[in-house]
Formats: structure tokens, C-alpha cells, sequence
């Protein structure tokens, strides 16, 4: 015969610890154990971590992979090329004909591919744009014609590819008048015909004819002393003061010479004879 008689104490557990550790696709596996009979009781901690992935790479012009860092899990998917960032867009500006402006763009890619640039040209904004002219396929592009430009950045991974296009850059060549001199301030001046830019390009007389020699001989500005070419106010100004100095003295001497006849004429007319010179006889006496 029986019977039961102290109920049972349960049991005292030791603390959570990990069984299993969470991997990429796994849960973690808490474990405790009683300290008085040994049993074991257990629980799912963290969920599972998710794969590190590697970059994708092209494995064929149609398909790429891909692999986890941690525990080597690999996928395969059809290939797709990233879409390129554009850092740094190209900037355009305003040039004397026979120089060029110089643009560059900054742009780097995303995911799978490879850049590839082509600089485009058109005449208005939103026209129809075309490849620019020579060497137009790299990061930077020099050009003198007047227009609008763009870079289309392509990102290429094998049969794929994506682009995007650069903001538009102006570039602007100034058609210069005629060169028109001003001897009285003694510059040479001419200014761009387009009544939006506002370029005046100015010289005095000398420096227009150390820069355009053969300008200035057409002009008929060479021959003529430096500092002429300087100043032609004051060139004027010392001429005119010279003028006014001979002026000065020429009266002067007019002066001189009709006050000298004055005074002879109140002295009584002819000037009296000069007494004679004594002789040996006199001296003699």
C-alpha cells in the first residue's frame, strides 16, 4: 500500500546559456539545468542573423552571384547593372574665341558595372542632343563652340545597363567688336556684341600695342612715343605748357626792349660823346 507524501519540491534551475549560437539562417538555442536531478529545459533566443553578402560579380554576360561572409551561402540571380552617382556635375562658362572651356564630372558607380561617359551637345536647352565633337568619351571636356553640353554616365554589367545624365553647362563665346580708341583717355577698348554678357576688354595705348602689335599698326597707333601712348591728356598738357612758357618769354624780351627806349628817350635824346682819351703830350705836362 502506498501514499503519497511531501509533494515534490520542483526543480532548481541554473541560469540561461547558449546551446546553440544564432547563425544566418538559425535561431539561438537557450538551454538551463536542474541543479538537484540534471533535467534540461530549452528556448529559442535571438533570431537568426540574416547573410552578410558579398558583392555581386558577374559570372556570365547574363548572370551574377553573390555569397554570405559568414557562412558561405551563395545565390545566383540574373544580372543587373548598378545606376551610377554623379558627385560632381560640369560646370560651363564664357571664352574669347580660339580658347576653350574645360568640364569635368565626378560620378561613381553602385552595385555590379562598370562607367562609361559620353559628352552630348546641343543648341537650346532640350533640343535634340548629339555626341559631341572629338575626344568627348572621358571624365573631362574641352571645348570652344558655343552651346549646351551634358555627360551621360553609363553603368554597364555584362547585358546590362543603366544611366544617367549630367545637369546642362552653357558655354558661352564672346563676339568682340571692333576695337574703338579714345585718345583723350588714351585707351583702346572693344566689348562682346551680345547685350546679355556685359565683357569689355580695355588697354591703355601702350599695352594694346605690346599685346596687338599688328592691331595697333592698323589702327595707326605705333610710331608714337611711350609715353604718349600712356597719357595723351598730358602729352597735350606739356605741349600746351611749352607754348605758354616761349609765349612768356618772347613778351618779355618785347618788354625789355621798349622799356630801353623809353629810358633813352628821357635822357635827351642821342647819348653825349665820350671824353677824349689823354695824349703822350699831356702826360708829359
Amino acid at each position: 500500500d502506498y501514499k503519497y507524501g511531501a509533494a515534490a519540491k520542483g526543480h532548481t534551475w541554473s541560469t540561461w546559456s547558449t546551446e546553440h549560437a544564432a547563425t544566418c539562417s538559425e535561431s539561438e538555442v537557450l538551454v538551463r539545468t536542474c541543479t538537484v536531478c540534471g533535467a534540461t529545459d530549452h528556448k529559442m533566443g535571438v533570431g537568426p542573423t540574416g547573410h552578410t553578402w558579398g558583392p555581386w560579380t558577374a559570372m556570365s554576360d547574363t548572370k551574377m552571384t553573390h555569397s554570405c561572409t559568414q557562412c558561405g551561402f551563395s545565390e545566383i540571380a540574373d544580372i543587373v547593372a548598378g545606376i551610377p552617382f554623379i558627385k560632381t556635375q560640369p560646370v560651363g562658362g564664357s571664352v574669347f574665341s580660339g580658347t576653350t572651356v574645360l568640364m569635368v564630372v565626378e560620378a561613381t558607380a553602385s552595385g555590379l558595372g562598370d562607367l562609361t561617359y559620353q559628352w552630348m551637345y546641343c543648341e537650346t536647352p532640350g533640343g535634340t542632343a548629339m555626341p559631341a565633337p572629338g575626344n568627348s568619351t572621358d571624365t573631362s571636356y574641352g571645348t570652344g563652340t558655343p552651346g549646351y553640353y551634358f555627360v551621360r554616365v553609363t553603368q554597364t554589367a555584362g547585358n546590362a545597363s543603366n544611366f544617367v545624365d549630367s545637369n546642362l553647362a552653357y558655354v558661352h563665346v564672346h563676339v568682340l567688336s571692333a576695337w574703338t580708341v579714345d585718345k583723350a583717355a588714351g585707351t583702346v577698348s572693344r566689348e562682346c556684341t551680345d547685350a546679355n554678357c556685359g565683357l569689355t576688354e580695355s588697354y591703355t595705348i601702350e599695352q594694346f600695342c605690346a599685346t596687338y602689335p599688328s592691331e595697333a599698326k592698323a589702327l595707326g597707333l605705333t610710331g608714337f612715343p611711350a609715353w604718349y601712348k600712356n597719357n595723351t591728356a598730358l602729352f597735350w598738357g606739356i605741349v600746351a605748357g611749352a607754348a605758354l612758357l616761349i609765349a612768356a618769354i618772347v613778351l618779355l624780351v618785347i618788354l625789355m626792349s621798349r622799356n630801353k627806349k623809353l629810358r633813352e628817350m628821357q635822357g635827351g635824346g642821342a647819348p653825349a660823346p665820350a671824353a677824349p682819351k689823354p695824349t703822350a703830350k699831356h702826360a708829359k705836362k
